[in-house]
């Protein structure tokens, strides 16, 4: 709750990445280790959330073992901006005549 509190960006950007486990893997990986060295780094207490979700999606939603859920890419991951598309509304669907 405090990370939602307090970065509620970072849960919403999560919230969009779920669904897709390398996305999310390299997200929640891009919050907990410092690529780019001398960053200031998160509140110990959002640390210890995210670190928390982090194993939780490991155990029991990834389906990766272990060796490629805790690989590091050598180079920066590129993880788009929308991991899914919007949702469109009920007036935008388009209903194709049979």
């Amino acid at each position: 709750m405090t990370t939602a509190r307090q970065y509620s960006r970072i849960v919403n950007r999560i919230g969009d990445l779920w669904g897709n486990c390398e996305y999310t893997r390299l997200y929640l990986q891009s919050l907990l280790l410092d690529r780019r060295g001398g960053r200031k780094g998160l509140p110990p207490n959002v640390r210890q959330e995210i670190e928390v979700l982090q194993q939780y999606y490991f155990e029991h939603l990834s389906g990766l073992p272990a060796l490629l859920w805790n690989a590091i890419p050598l180079a920066v991951p590129t993880i788009p901006e929308k991991a899914f598309p919007p949702i469109m509304h009920r007036n935008e669907i388009e209903i194709q005549p049979l």
